[in-house]
């Protein structure tokens, strides 16, 4: 028998000449397939394995798209100052098509500083990830006035300096503040501030928080708005806010969290928004019931066979009285696409999910 045909494997690549190696090697797999499998492997992984071969040296970073940056990633030698410069400097040497940079898991600037200043070494960086809450205004100044051309995401809730900070950022696309007035100047024309958005997100906590001229600017301003997340809608103004939310004509997914009573109902609302926004596909309602009656009837579902793309709704009814689960009975005239039901109730019977087991 010959043992050495035993002992290795056979490889002909295009162009070249026969390669031989032996059986346990890894290098006889395909540069394709060692990418794939190596790309199941963390960055503290990868830092491992790039000792493994050559072939694995040679590809074990290349298809590293996201990074998040630790506190194991980061703990070494913490007392030596240029440590985290370092490190960042290390990771951009091996990872040169990097795309996005999560770092929340680790509240320490230098490091934020440290990739904003090499930012030009990563040509495809287009996402940083951090806390800006734990900084102070002169670092997050710094921090904008490098790199907010380039920021297309943003949560200012807890800032009182948005206004300063979205005027830096004109490519802005998803936003989430604490009040509507945060994206107008304070100066007596009002200029709004932040336009064209994907995403908004922000609070009505009085009636004082919802200036009609204001929204209607907004809505203007931003007709390629397709998510919006309204929290704590004052009960007398929520027919007034949804019926100008029907403006928004590529609005694909709405979150509202409002108080409901017999004399507001938002049932006849929400119709007109399935009809203004026919794109609309996920529905997400947190009511806050104050009606007296011993048991509610879930009038918000009588929209939900109008809206033909929706296919998930999250349904979270904050009240102790039991549900009219009779409210259920026209879920077979629901969308046909739909595909998630979500419910968050105090308090609940057999016979509802009984009702939705057999219609839906």
């Amino acid at each position: 028998m010959d043992t050495q045909e035993e002992m290795v494997d056979v490889v002909v690549h295009d162009n070249q000449m026969p390669q031989m190696y032996a059986k346990d090697s890894l290098d006889r797999f395909g540069d394709d397939m060692c990418e794939h499998i190596l790309s199941y492997l963390t960055l503290e992984d990868r830092i491992r394995c790039e000792c493994v071969s050559k072939q694995w040296q040679r590809l074990v970073y290349s298809n590293v798209r996201h990074i998040t940056i630790t506190a194991h990633l980061m703990s070494r030698n913490e007392s030596d100052g240029y440590f985290y410069d370092k490190k960042i400097v290390a990771i951009m040497k091996k990872c040169p098509n990097i795309e996005s940079i999560d770092c929340r898991p680790v509240w320490n600037c230098r490091i934020v500083e440290t990739i904003i200043e090499l930012r030009d070494n990563w040509r495809r960086l287009r996402r940083l990830d951090c806390h800006f809450l734990a900084f102070g205004k002169d670092i997050v100044d710094y921090w904008f006035r490098a790199i907010g051309s380039m920021v297309t995401e943003l949560d200012l809730k807890g800032r009182t300096d948005s206004r300063r900070l979205l005027s830096l950022c004109p490519q802005l696309l998803r936003l989430n503040v604490d009040s509507l007035s945060h994206v107008f100047t304070e100066s007596v024309d009002k200029q709004l501030l932040a336009k064209n958005l994907r995403h908004f997100g922000f609070a009505l906590r009085l009636d004082t928080d919802f200036d009609v001229s204001m929204f209607d600017t907004f809505v203007a301003h931003n007709q390629s708005l397709r998510s919006l997340s309204v929290t704590i809608i004052p009960n007398n103004i929520i027919t007034e806010f949804v019926t100008r939310v029907t403006r928004l004509p590529q609005l694909r997914e709405l979150k509202l969290k409002t108080e409901v009573n017999t004399e507001y109902s938002i049932s006849d609302c929400l119709r007109e928004v399935a009809i203004k926004c026919p794109k609309l596909k996920k529905l997400g309602l947190e009511v806050i019931y104050t009606t007296q009656t011993p048991q509610l009837s879930v009038d918000v579902l009588n929209a939900i066979p109008v809206m033909k793309r929706l296919k998930r709704l999250d349904l979270n009814l904050n009240t102790f009285r039991r549900i009219d689960w009779r409210a259920f009975h026209g879920m077979n005239e629901w969308p046909k696409r739909f595909t998630h039901l979500s419910l968050h109730l105090w308090l609940n019977e057999y016979n509802l999910f009984q009702q939705i087991e057999t219609n839906l």
